[in-house]
């Protein structure tokens, strides 16, 4: 059944279906059907065929249709239940569930898939839109088009009438609107348009209303904005609305009044880029909108507590002012008025007949980035008929300035032309996109014409010293021509950098394109790549040289080109600053868009020496962001060979650098291996597999000898080392394998003006790893093939040799290594010196090997060095000895330091030897020569003496070895500790008697200069044959002293006190009465005695205030009884 063409509607298509139809026809009610019910397989729609339609208990009588409907389409579900009223007086009342609708699949909207489901009732009456009332339920409304959903739990909508207002109410999550007032929907939008064209006379035509049309009209609208973001993501995405967010009309014809206030917490709008991915928001906060329209007087206020364009253009007090009547008004806009970069504007706007606009800008000025730029002078713009007139616009600060004058039309003869003088790029990039920084100077002029058919422009534009993201790019200079045919511009021109021309440049830019927007070409020609350098780290990377040719192509989009093209570098170096090695290179560098990446494949790198390495490098992209850069080094004889088909060097230059203060090794290295850095994310991985070779030499210093506790000889200040070489290893990971082998020397130097180092040869493989929190590990053993110690203790200085096998162990911290290093001095020195196998005290001539050696274990950080003497031809007499010297840490010391100076031993208890007493004190004057420089803060020394005592037929014989000290504790120095200790050894012809030595000071300076101090003591006493026996081994004590230097006795401190003392008052009241009894009558000497007299408060005092009196005792009137 066609029912399209039987109704004449193109809406509706075939109808197939059975349905059954019971009523009368013909009656005097016309038509009716009392009960119809049916079944409908298709009922075609707006191009969709429906199906599963069925009307159940339905009838038509007297224009009105009760009954329920239910589909259940594929897309669509609805059930249907309740009555229309189709006659004059319209009557709808029923209610509709609606399941699913796929509006998309039904063609009433053009995304497939959106989709709306709803429950909804409905009771309204009425003619038309003017008498419509009742009420209108939806309790649940979803809809869904392009993945965005909204959904609205309830909305009610409620209308009434009465003879002087009607009322209009819808509720709902999004919003709260009342409506309150009479109106006529067929003529209030000419009504509202009138009253504005009291106002706009010119801008706004009068209309002519209907005769029958009401008087009168007004109404009042206030909406509260709830939850819009469901709906606004759907509808307007790019639009934002804070929640409270209120809306207040008032209108009335009668009165010609219109006002307009709006409040909101926030009004903002977002701005995609769809290349990038980014969105940016752009708002005004705060705001109060007050409007009045009264007759032909307009007052507008505008006000924003905040204002966000980007980063770089935020502004405060944003405030915008417009006052006037019948077309013509004065405007004032004006931000930051009482903080940083302020701004004012002042024009006049006069809409003039035939559509024409005058503005006049009267002197304003703005603020860039604390930069002052003013309008100075009136400038005038006019609107008119296809033409716009700019005279004299001038935006101007200090030496810039930008003008703008002209004219444009249709006429090829009329332009508009501006002049860029000195402008700072800088100044202005804050009106720019808030992702790029822009610095430079701009020179220029251009000009367009021809705006309103094909617009048409050329220029020449230079920017000296230009900077992108505080990147510098160089001077650019560009001369461009506006195509109007391909709606691009023709650029080309050139860039420098440095002085050097890096390349030549010409394409095309398309504004208005949303992609491919850019197509250019640039052209190097042996280009200087000196320029580079300016984005290195001089500490890492430096002496940049080289030159480039060839071409590549820059096309697509400009957020993200593609680029193309060969580059071959040539007579390229560089300088890495960490190595201090320099390199040569040369090669094609790749450019691949299908990639996203720059390629580098097997180009020679050659040292200082010659020497080959290959480099292959892919620095990868995503769009120019996300950067990521993998590079390989290879130095070893099968890369190198099978690449370049020549025979390799065996070795390449890896270090090469001299000492500096602080650094943590130096030297020359040369190694073969391979090397790999992989950078992405922010995050550096270095890994390198290398081996030692021929001619390296690396020197630590470790910071030389200090101090000496025991035979601690050797100390390693590792926190101070630490201090002075910071190394930042903020988001890199080393994983560096070394396998060390005897070609390569290590110097260990300990103190590099006395020349005390160790310097070795060795082998082992070393791990050495960092983490990007700067945590550095070791792991390995370094095992020592051959190698030396010069020991340096002044003015000791012998040459150590180090034992084969000994090792540096490490097993995580690098400074926790653990040593096991032994090394001796060979002196050839006679054992019998210190036996009672002497002849006559006179030593035989060296002719054994003894050894002196030196024993380092523990760890680097704190390294012990135990002394020993080993004599390999010793007879048993001899190792007796030695193990006696071994035992006891004091002599074992005392031989160890005679062989290396002396190169012969010391004779033990009751031995001597001729002639030694005299080479004791020169020893004893060395070592205190060499424990003299271990320590400023602690003063060592070293005796050694010898006594001879005769008492009748009675001698003796005293040896006494002592080890002194003083020191200064305290922040003002104020406790001094000294003290020796040392051993007695008294020979008798009785026996032999011990003694010990331990003499202890220790003073407290009371005052200042330290006259004065508290004293505590222990001595030794003197125990030889010719002293008391009877006394203890010790003295001790504590008392207070007193000591100062003087020439004469009024110099004296002491002396000077005490005369005050005499001069005194006190002294002469206490002791003047006792003198009295010494002296003459007319001679003595009477003190007056004053009494303590208590003033009284200020406040309590007497306005003639008495004056106290003293009256002394002899001069007192005694009191008669």
């Amino acid at each position: 059944f066609q029912l399209g063409k039987m109704i004449a509607n193109p809406m509706f298509d075939k109808v197939n279906g059975s349905f059954y139809l019971s009523g009368v026809v013909g009656q005097a009610d016309g038509f009716r059907i009392e009960e119809i019910t049916g079944d409908f397989h298709q009922i075609g729609f707006n191009h969709y065929d429906y199906a599963q339609i069925s009307v159940e208990k339905a009838s038509f009588v007297n224009n009105v249709f009760t009954g329920a409907i239910k589909v259940d389409d594929p897309h669509v579900q609805l059930v249907y239940e309740g009555s229309i009223d189709v006659s004059k007086q319209k009557v709808f009342d029923f209610k509709a569930t609606i399941p699913k609708a796929d509006i998309g699949y039904l063609n009433f909207v053009k995304d497939k898939k959106a989709s709306f489901n709803s429950d909804l009732s409905v009771s309204m009456k009425g003619q038309n839109l003017s008498d419509f009332e009742g009420d209108l339920t939806i309790k649940q409304l979803y809809y869904q088009e392009k993945n965005k959903e909204i959904t609205i739990p309830s909305f009610d909508l409620n209308v009434e009438r009465s003879t002087y207002a009607d009322r209009l109410t819808l509720t709902s999550k999004v919003a709260s609107v009342e409506l309150v007032g009479k109106v006529d929907p067929a003529t209030i939008y000419e009504v509202v348009s009138n009253n504005l064209a009291i106002a706009f006379p010119t801008l706004i035509e009068k209309k002519v209303l209907p005769k029958k049309s009401k008087k009168g009209q007004y109404f009042d609208l206030v909406a509260v904005v709830g939850n819009p973001e469901e709906v606004l993501h759907v509808f307007a995405p790019m639009v934002g609305i804070a929640p409270g967010t209120k809306l207040a009309v008032h209108f009335s014809d009668r009165e010609n009044n219109t006002t307009l206030d709006i409040t909101s917490d926030e009004i903002a709008y977002f701005q995609t880029d769809s290349l990038k991915g980014t969105t940016a928001k752009k708002y005004f906060a705060g705001i109060t909108l007050n409007q009045q329209l009264e007759q032909d007087k307009l007052n507008t206020t505008f006000h924003a507590s905040n204002a966000f364009w980007n980063d770089s253009l935020d502004v405060a007090d944003f405030n915008t002012k417009i006052v006037g009547q019948k077309g013509v008004f004065v405007s004032t806009i004006d931000w930051n008025l009482q903080q940083k970069n302020p701004a004012q504007f002042f024009f006049t706007t006069s809409i003039l007949p035939n559509d024409s606009i005058h503005f006049i800008v009267k002197p304003s000025y703005f603020t860039l980035k604390d930069k002052l730029w003013e309008i100075q002078n009136t400038a005038a713009l006019t609107y008119s008929n296809r033409s716009i007139a700019i005279d004299h616009l001038v935006f101007e600060r200090d030496v810039q300035f930008i003008t703008v004058n002209g004219v444009l039309s249709d006429n090829d003869s009329d332009k508009v032309f501006v002049y860029l003088n000195d402008v700072q790029l800088e100044e202005f990039s804050a009106l720019l996109q808030d992702d790029v920084n822009l610095k430079g100077k701009i020179n220029g002029n251009f000009n367009f014409y021809t705006p309103f058919t094909t617009l048409k422009a050329q220029g020449e534009v230079t920017i000296q010293d230009m900077f992108v993201d505080d990147k510098s790019v160089g001077d650019i200079t560009s001369y461009a021509q506006w195509d109007y045919l391909q709606e691009r511009f023709v650029l080309s021109g050139d860039l420098d950098y440095l002085k050097f021309n890096t390349f030549n440049f010409s394409g095309y830019y398309y504004p208005f394109r949303q992609e491919n927007d850019i197509d250019f070409r640039l052209d190097f020609k042996n280009t200087d790549i000196e320029f580079v350098a300016a984005f290195l780290d001089p500490e890492v990377i430096s002496d940049v040289k080289g030159k480039l040719n060839g071409k590549i192509t820059v096309n697509g989009n400009s957020s993200s080109p593609k680029i193309d093209g060969l580059l071959n570098l040539s007579q390229g170096g560089l300088k890495v600053g960490v190595l201090g090695t320099s390199y040569k290179l040369s090669g094609p560098i790749l450019f691949s868009s299908q990639h996203n990446a720059f390629f580098i494949n097997n180009m020679p790198v050659i040292d200082e020496e010659g020497n080959t390495a290959v480099l292959t490098s892919s620095i990868n992209h995503e769009h120019f962001q996300n950067w990521s850069a993998n590079i390989d080094l290879w130095f070893d004889r099968e890369t190198v060979e099978n690449t370049y088909h020549r025979s390799f060097t065996g070795r390449f230059l890896v270090l090469n650098t001299k000492y500096n203060e602080g650094e943590v090794y130096y030297g020359k290295g040369y190694a073969t291996g391979y090397a790999n850095i992989f950078i992405q994310d922010g995050q550096t991985d270095i890994t390198l597999n290398a081996q030692t070779e021929k001619d390296t030499k690396i020197t630590v210093p470790m910071y030389g000898p200090s101090e000496v506790s025991e035979y601690d000889f050797i100390t390693i200040d590792v926190q101070k080392k630490l201090t002075n070489k910071q190394v930042d290893l903020t988001g890199i990971n080393l994983d560096l394998n070394i396998t060390a082998t005897p070609q390569a020397e290590v110097d260990l130097v300990f103190n590099e003006k006395t020349g005390d180092a160790i310097s070795a040869r060795g082998l082992g493989p070393i791990n050495i790893t960092a983490d990007n929190f700067g945590k550095i590990q070791m792991k390995g053993q370094y095992v020592i093939a051959t190698g030396k110690y010069d020991f340096v203790l002044p003015p000791i200085k012998q040459q150590f040799t180090l034992v084969p096998g000994g090792s540096i162990t490490w097993t995580g911290d690098p400074y926790e290594a653990n040593l096991a290093i032994s090394a001796y001095n060979k002196v050839n020195a006679s054992i019998k010196e210190l036996t009672a196998d002497a002849v006559g005290g006179i030593s035989t001539v060296g002719n054994e090997e003894v050894r002196c050696i030196l024993n380092i274990s523990n760890t680097i950080s704190n390294p012990t060095v135990q002394l020993d003497i080993d004599v390999p031809s010793a007879n048993e007499a001899g190792k007796q000895a030695l193990s006696r010297i071994r035992s006891n840490p004091a002599d074992l010391q005392q031989q160890f330091f005679t062989l290396l100076v002396m190169k012969r031993f010391v004779p033990l208890n009751g031995q001597t030897s001729q002639g030694f007493g005299g080479a004791t004190d020169v020893l004893a004057e060395q070592i205190n020569s060499a424990l003299d420089g271990l320590s400023k803060q602690v003063k060592f020394n070293v005796g050694y003496d010898t006594k001879s005592a005769q008492n009748g037929a009675a001698s003796s014989l005293t040896r006494q070895t002592t080890v002194g000290f003083q020191t200064a504790l305290g922040e003002n120095k104020s406790i001094l500790i000294s003290g020796a200790f040392g051993v007695a050894n008294s020979s008798t012809a009785v026996g032999v008697t011990n003694s010990y030595i331990g003499d202890m000071n220790i003073e407290y300076l009371i005052n200042n200069d330290g006259t004065f101090r508290l004293k505590i003591f222990n001595l030794s006493n003197d125990r030889g044959v010719l002293t008391e026996k009877y006394k203890g081994d010790f003295t001790q004590g504590i008392g207070l002293h007193y000591q100062e230097q003087f020439n004469e006795l009024n110099e004296s401190k002491m002396v000077r006190s005490f005369g005050k003392l005499f001069q005194s008052a006190t002294y002469k009241r206490l002791f003047s009465p006792i003198l009295n009894l010494f002296r003459r009558k007319e001679n003595k000497v009477f003190v007056k005695k004053g009494r303590n007299i208590v003033p009284l408060p200020a406040e309590n005092q007497p306005s003639s205030p008495e004056v106290p009196i003293e009256i002394a005792p002899e001069q007192a009137t005694p009191i008669k009884q």
